[in-house]
C-alpha cells in the first residue's frame, strides 16, 4: 500500500479561511481544517452538546491547521513549494510540516466524529453507518457523505433544511444539486 503525505500548514487563525483556499489550489479531493475557535458553539450547533473533552477546550485558539494530502502520484516537494510561494505572497505567517500516513487512515478516520443530527423539529440527519432510534417518527435522511459530499453541518445547509421542513413528507424525492 503506497503512503500519502500529509501536509499541515499551521497559520494564525484569522488566516485560515484564505490558507484553506490556498490549500483547495494544490488538491482537488478536499481538505481538513482544525479551526478552535467557536468550539462551544460549534458543538452545540452540530451535535447538540455542551460537554467537551477537556483536551479539545486546552486547544491553542489562536492557531489553526489546515491539513492537505498528497497521493503518492503526485509531488509533495512541488505542492509544499506552491504552498509556501502563495502563503508568503498573501503575507500569512506560516509552518508546514510533512509525515507520511496511509490512505485509509485520512479517509476514514473523519467517521468516528460524524455522528447523528436532529435539524429543525422533524428532520434528521443520520451517516448510513449507525443505528438511528426514531420513536418520534422524524424524516431521517441517510447520508453516506464523502470525500467531496458534505455532512449537513454547515450552517447554510441547516437553514436549508428547516426552510424546507414544512414540505417535506415521508414520500417526498427532491434532487439537492
Amino acid at each position: 500500500m503506497d503512503a500519502w503525505t500529509e501536509v499541515k500548514i499551521a497559520v494564525d487563525a484569522k488566516d485560515v479561511d484564505v490558507a484553506a483556499d490556498i490549500a483547495m489550489m494544490v488538491v482537488p479531493y478536499g481538505i481538513y481544517i482544525e479551526d478552535y475557535r467557536d468550539l462551544e458553539q460549534q458543538a452545540w450547533e452540530i451535535a447538540r452538546i455542551d460537554l467537551i473533552d477537556e483536551a479539545l477546550l486546552q486547544k491553542d485558539r489562536s492557531k489553526a491547521f489546515v491539513h492537505v494530502y498528497i497521493s503518492p502520484e503526485e509531488s509533495p516537494l512541488e505542492a509544499v513549494a506552491y504552498l509556501r510561494e502563495r502563503l508568503t505572497a498573501a503575507g500569512i505567517e506560516h509552518e508546514i510540516d510533512q509525515s507520511a500516513c496511509l490512505k485509509e487512515e485520512w479517509e476514514n478516520n473523519w467517521k468516528q466524529y460524524f455522528h447523528t443530527m436532529e435539524i429543525g423539529d422533524r428532520l434528521v440527519i443520520k451517516p448510513k453507518w449507525e443505528a438511528y432510534d426514531n420513536p418520534e417518527n422524524k424524516t431521517v435522511l441517510s447520508i453516506e457523505p464523502g470525500l467531496a459530499f458534505g455532512s449537513g453541518t454547515h450552517e447554510t445547509t441547516r437553514l436549508c433544511l428547516e426552510t424546507l421542513e414544512p414540505y417535506i413528507t415521508p414520500d417526498t424525492t427532491f434532487l439537492d444539486i
